[in-house]
C-alpha cells in the first residue's frame, strides 16, 4: 500500500496508493500534485530539505 521511497519506515500516508479519480492526484492550481507537495513539506519539516 505504501511505496514512498522517502518514507521507508511507512510512518506517513503521503506515499499511499490513492483512488484513481482522487482530487489529490490532480494538479493543484496548475502546480505539482498535492501529494508531492505534502511529501516535500514533510521532508522539509523533518529537516531533510532546506
Amino acid at each position: 500500500m505504501f511505496k514512498d521511497p522517502d518514507d521507508p519506515l511507512v510512518v506517513g500516508a503521503e506515499g499511499s496508493d490513492l483512488a484513481p479519480h482522487s482530487p489529490v492526484t490532480a494538479p493543484v492550481d496548475g502546480d505539482a500534485l498535492l501529494r508531492h507537495r505534502v511529501r516535500e513539506a514533510n521532508a522539509r519539516s523533518r529537516g531533510e530539505l532546506l
